[in-house]
């Protein structure tokens, strides 16, 4: 079993706080309380899908506030031994801090994971397994200029842990650079991978973003490209 679970899990948790800025500044006259967010991902040993949405409770997504959180997916990996199928969710409660110059985050929350192996090797990730998630983010604001961005979230079932960095620049149309990540699940590959990204591209009254390059699965010969789309839309509620 490789870590794509552990990537489609914390990716889907943090997604939507790294889409929040972008689609709430193509929607600035509005109150808007809530994101809705959808992803995919693949790569030659794997794929997966995702969505989910979070919610202001102040009914102010751009302010500083708690928040609630919640997201839903299911993917497949393809290993030299077995094949796994991956489906889990999450909830959370978190706290966001929002500044002129930067954007920040704290949450935890509840996380459940079911992973079907075929054949079964009896492997202990296999099954369902419920644990907590802690997840924290931080993220620049600035337009034309230098633009930062890091992730990173710990499930306790199967100890999973995913970190994202991004560093590149960002413009009023778009925000590009480069990408690394690293992924990591209790008896699986560790899972590297290093790309180029676009994000905050509008697309109606949302955002969409792609980041594609190497993945490498350590250990394994699930090494390759991969590729990742991304899409979320702002919502008032309330």
């Amino acid at each position: 079993m490789t870590s794509l679970s552990a990537r489609i899990w914390t990716l889907a948790a943090t997604t939507a706080l790294s889409l929040t800025l972008a689609v709430t500044d193509a929607r600035a006259d509005d109150t808007l309380d809530t994101v809705l967010f959808t992803g995919i991902d693949g790569y030659d040993g794997g794929a997966g899908i995702y969505g989910g949405f979070v919610t202001a409770l102040n009914g102010d997504i751009t302010a500083s506030g708690w928040t609630l959180s919640a997201n839903l997916g299911y993917s497949q990996s393809w290993g030299s031994f077995s094949d796994t199928d991956s489906t889990g969710a999450s909830v959370l409660l978190g706290y966001q801090w929002h500044t002129p110059g930067y954007y920040a985050s704290l949450a935890l929350g509840v996380d459940v994971i079911e992973n079907t192996e075929d054949p079964d090797t009896g492997a202990r990730n296999n099954g369902t397994h419920t644990g907590y998630i802690l997840q924290a983010g931080f993220q620049t604001k600035s337009v034309d200029a230098l633009f930062f961005q890091g992730y990173g979230a710990y499930l306790s079932a199967n100890e999973r842990l995913y970190t994202q960095l991004r560093s590149g620049w960002a413009s009023e149309k778009m925000t590009f650079g480069l990408e690394a990540i690293y992924a990591d699940e209790r008896d699986s590959a560790e899972t590297v991978r290093y790309g180029l990204f676009v994000s905050d591209l509008p697309l109606g009254n949302g955002s969409f973003g792609i980041s594609a390059g190497y993945h490498d699965d350590r250990g394994s010969d699930d090494d390759g490209a991969y590729i990742a789309f991304e899409y979320s839309i702002p919502l008032s509620l309330r």
